[in-house]
């Protein structure tokens, strides 16, 4: 990096992106930005630059939710702060759950409101029963759904103004910059990217580190990701990283789910993952079984289906001493069940994308199961990443899951599998009690040999 002014540093989860990210700030002490698509790493960052005392008395700036920076040589930050969105908010269109939930809030808090909505004589009557308000209808509805709309879109278009005059002036202390750094460059296709590097950075030198930087299956992004960063200018590959004890080896275990014939069902994506994940309480039970099968392990569940909710709570209330966490939790919540998780009083962490990417969990974790996936390689990688930090023990379990009920689910599976075998984990491929060598079954081209028996899949690894 000290003798290339543009490039990539191809690194695989858990080589220390970061650190090497402390390491050029250092030696260069020249006024820098660094970008990264999660939130929930940007705390991480910062922390780990004033660790190293990367700057002088630690002159570095946040911006993010609200916070600024103030003429700091070092500016850590998300993409989407520097590139608010273009046009102004629509008004919403609310539902009368949260009409009537937002006029029972102003009558706890604020109930000189309701004088601006209604009548005198009807506020006095649902001040005194608010279960009134259910009652409401025709033009008084109207009038109060009219009300609570123009309330919302208020805060909306006054959030969205705030953040186009914060993201200006964050622009321009980016022309300031010489040096730009981003964090898992290989979502840097997005147009935001492309925007900030072409109009508001001027900088000579331009890195980006990932570990997964261009996907084939993702040609036109790749191409890019190339435009914005160049080449891969330095790489770590995994095999290195395990031998110095940098990550630690995993086994990646699929279970077969479902029949077979019936590989060829060609329902609807969308429908399959409702009906075979969300829905499917057989499902729910298998993945709860793999987690009973090792109880002093510390387990991490990545849910990666739509509606994420649904499922991560179905599966919060099956598994013993879990807790569900996603994009809408708070995040002193998320950092209190993630340092329970790392200290072992929280056995189960169930999550979403809000852990699969670049979050650091210091002492692993000993099991990840995946739950739905797609056929992305550059999402398995990362995910898988989540168990290659050292956890204590020197090894860690990936536990997947192959469907055979739908055209699509089996199509992803496969995907996943081929990405496994080629980033070289040993694999393995479970039907009953039975199972085959993941590598050998991709070389088949998928075919069961005729000696494997198909019975109701059931989880049988313990």
């Amino acid at each position: 990096m000290l003798t290339e002014e543009i490039g990539i540093v191809s690194a695989v989860t858990g080589a220390g992106k970061t650190e090497m990210m402390a390491g050029i700030i250092k030696l260069l002490r020249c006024p820098t930005i660094v970008i990264t698509e999660q939130l929930v790493v940007l705390d991480q960052i910062v922390e780990r630059l004033k660790i190293r005392k990367t700057v002088f008395k630690d002159d570095i700036g946040m911006f993010c939710h609200g916070q600024m920076p103030d003429g700091n040589v070092v500016i850590v930050g998300s993409i989407q702060s520097l590139v608010p969105p273009a046009k102004p908010p629509k008004k919403p269109t609310l539902n009368k759950k949260k009409v009537f939930k937002q006029i029972i809030q102003w009558m706890k808090s604020d109930p000189g409101r309701l004088g601006e909505i209604f009548p005198e004589e009807l506020v006095n009557k649902l001040l005194g029963s608010p279960k009134q308000l259910l009652k409401l209808r025709g033009t008084f509805y109207t009038k109060a759904k009219k009300y609570v709309t123009n309330h919302f879109h208020g805060i909306y278009v006054k959030a969205w103004k705030s953040r186009r005059k914060k993201s200006k002036k964050l622009q321009e202390m980016a022309k300031r910059c010489d040096m730009l750094l981003v964090d898992e460059c290989d979502k840097a296709s997005a147009m935001g990217y492309r925007k900030f590097v072409r109009y508001w950075f001027d900088g000579r030198r331009r890195y980006g580190f990932s570990g997964t930087p261009f996907d084939k299956s993702r040609p036109v992004e790749s191409l890019f990701v190339r435009e914005l960063f160049g080449s891969i200018i330095a790489k770590a590959s995994r095999r290195y990283l395990e031998g110095i004890g940098r990550i630690i080896p995993v086994t990646y275990n699929m279970f077969t789910v479902g029949n077979p014939a019936n590989r060829r069902d060609k329902t609807a994506y969308d429908i399959a993952v409702k009906e075979q994940l969300i829905l499917n309480e057989s499902f729910h039970k298998m993945v709860a079984k793999i987690i009973s099968g090792f109880p002093d392990d510390r387990t991490l569940v990545l849910v990666d289906t739509s509606p994420i909710e649904q499922l991560g709570r179905l599966l919060e209330t099956l598994i013993e001493n879990s807790k569900f966490i996603f994009g809408k939790t708070s995040t002193d919540e998320r950092w209190k069940y993630i340092n329970a998780f790392g200290s072992g009083d929280l056995r189960c962490l169930i999550g979403s994308k809000i852990l699969k990417r670049g979050l650091d969990l210091k002492q692993g974790c000993h099991n990840l199961i995946l739950v739905g996936g797609g056929a992305l390689w550059s999402d398995l990688d990362q995910k898988v990443g989540r168990a290659v930090r050292n956890n204590g023990r020197g090894k860690a379990r990936v536990f997947d899951f192959f469907f055979y009920d739908n055209h699509y689910l089996y199509r992803h599976s496969r995907e996943r599998l081929k990405c496994a075998v080629s980033l070289g984990y040993k694999t393995r491929v479970i039907f009953g009690n039975q199972e085959l060598d993941g590598a050998k079954f991709v070389k088949s081209r998928f075919r069961i040999p005729k000696s494997v028996r198909i019975p109701n899949p059931t989880p049988s690894l313990f």
